[in-house]
């Protein structure tokens, strides 16, 4: 048995966590020391195949637009219209991305 002092932040984040993962403090405690001391991250983590899969071809479908868009910027030397409807569906990925990323790695 070991006794640790923890602040009340500290604290709070364990039992947190704890219970977001459905776990003891205890358990938790040990299976990041197990993660620290194999040096490597932890090997339960689920990934959302089918998200990935949707950002994946969203991506594409942008990086298609953004070619389209810069060829006729080129072009015409100026912003197409539309513009601004890209820079938001990129915003939008890129935070979906951030999600997914957290996600996974906690």
């Amino acid at each position: 048995m070991l006794t640790m002092r923890l602040s009340v932040a500290e604290r709070a984040l364990l039992e947190s966590e704890a219970a977001r993962r459905g776990l003891s403090a205890a358990r938790l405690l040990r299976e990041a020391l197990d993660v620290v001391a194999a040096g490597r991250v932890a090997r339960d983590v689920e990934l959302d195949r089918a998200a990935v899969l949707d950002v994946a071809g969203q991506l594409r479908r942008i990086g298609v637009n953004l070619n389209q868009l810069a060829r006729m910027a080129n072009t015409i030397h100026d912003m197409p219209e539309g513009w601004e409807v890209l820079q938001r569906r990129v915003a939008d990925v890129a935070d979906r991305c951030d999600e997914l990323v957290a996600g996974v790695c906690g």
